[in-house]
């Protein structure tokens, strides 16, 4: 609102009760000067608009972009801890096959 005063446009968000039905919104607010005949600002315009939307949108995706970078974040971490946890199955992997083929030829 100042700088409307001063003689520039100014911009705002805000979440407010509509005056109508009282629901809560998100409105986004122009305010421009009208100025007078010698220039100087003499009234203010104030335009706004419903952003609800957008805005719901954008936390959706601040949500979205959370959830994936949780996953990506923890199933990098499974896959490092299932790798270090590889090479210890594999050799007892190949122990128990070893000892089972000496038993194969122990047999026959």
């Amino acid at each position: 609102m100042e700088t409307a005063r001063k003689g520039g446009p100014g911009r705002f968000t805000g979440y407010f009760a509509t005056a109508t039905t009282k629901q809560p919104k998100w409105g986004g607010v122009v305010v421009s000067p009208i100025r007078d005949s010698e220039g100087k600002p003499e009234r203010l315009l104030a335009v706004s608009r419903d952003v609800t939307e957008r805005k719901q949108s954008e936390e959706a995706l601040r949500n979205s972009e959370e959830l994936s970078s949780t996953f990506a974040r923890q199933f990098s971490e499974l896959i490092i801890a299932k790798m270090k946890k590889a090479p210890a199955r594999a050799s007892a992997v190949q122990r128990a096959r070893r000892s089972n083929e000496r038993l194969s030829w122990g047999e026959g």
